[in-house]
This record gives C-alpha cells, sequence and structure tokens, in this order.
C-alpha cells in the first residue's frame, strides 16, 4: 500500500472509485428522474385520454337523443335508424377510450374526469339539441369544475402496489 501511495497510483484508484461512484450515483438518480417523468407522462396521457373520450361520449348522447326524436316525429323506431347506430357506436368508442385511460393514469384521476361529460354534455346540448343553458346548469357546471379539480389536484401521486398475501 505504500508503494502504491507512493508511487501515486493509489490516489488514481481513489479516485477511480469515486469518479465511478458518483457516476454510479448520477445514472440512478437520472433513471429515477427519467422514470418520474415516464409516469407524468403516462399520466398526462392517460388524463387526455378520459377528457377526450368523455367528450366523445357527450357528443354521441346528443346525437342520439335528436336522432330519436326525429324518428319519434316520423313515427320509425329509432333502432332502424343508421344515425341513432352510429351514435351508438360512437358512445362505444368513447367508452373503450374512457376505459384505455385506466391503463395510463390512476383510477383516483380517470374517475372524477368523469364528470367532463356532465360538463361538456350540458354545453353541447345546447348547440345540438337546442337546448336552453340556464343560469343555475351554469352554477352546476361550475360546481362539477370546482369538485373535479379538488379531486385531481389532492389525488395520490402514486398506485398502491397490491400483492395477494394470506
Amino acid at each position: 500500500m505504500y508503494s502504491q501511495l507512493s508511487s501515486g497510483n493509489g490516489s488514481k484508484a481513489q479516485h477511480s472509485n469515486a469518479h465511478a461512484l458518483h457516476s454510479a450515483h448520477l445514472d440512478s438518480s437520472n433513471d429515477a428522474e427519467k422514470a418520474l417523468q415516464q409516469h407524468g407522462a403516462s399520466t398526462l396521457l392517460g388524463m387526455s385520454i378520459a377528457i377526450v373520450a368523455n367528450v366523445v361520449i357527450s357528443v354521441a348522447l346528443n346525437f342520439q337523443k335528436v336522432e330519436g326524436q326525429r324518428c319519434r316525429q316520423q313515427g320509425i323506431p329509432y333502432t332502424q335508424s343508421r344515425r341513432w347506430w352510429s351514435a351508438f357506436a360512437l358512445m362505444v368508442f368513447g367508452e373503450l377510450g374512457n376505459f384505455t385511460a385506466y391503463a395510463f393514469a390512476p383510477a383516483a384521476l380517470v374517475a372524477p374526469l368523469g364528470a367532463v361529460s356532465v360538463v361538456s354534455n350540458s354545453i353541447l346540448a345546447s348547440f345540438i339539441s337546442g337546448e336552453r343553458f340556464r343560469p343555475r346548469d351554469f352554477l352546476g357546471t361550475l360546481f362539477v369544475c370546482a369538485g373535479g379539480f379538488m379531486l385531481v389536484w389532492f389525488a395520490p401521486t402514486k398506485e398502491q402496489e397490491l400483492d395477494v398475501e394470506l
């Protein structure tokens, strides 16, 4: 050991070990940051899918309602209408999107976003169905948005891992 210190090889080896440890720490912290960024991106993707899917569901429901009213006026069953079935297929597509969102984001975040469907339905109904948007509808929409925001804001940031142990 004395020969290593006197020749300078020991200090190089110690420096090399310290550098390797520091590099390993940086690699693990970079891996942790990458995992956190991927988790955040995954959550954002899941939330985006849920929002779009719920808007699609609202559009489909409004189209079904309009087509059902048209069929009733003409005296034909709505189940014989291609438009009604198209709207039904659109709703199924929206529900599949909602289901897919659970794969990317925690349920505690995706479930409250179902309120987007209520909000978008109340707004779209005034345009598609010609329904009146009253002040109490606006107030209810504000309450739904505030409640959804609070649920998403205070939701857990990571899911609890569950395992089967007897």
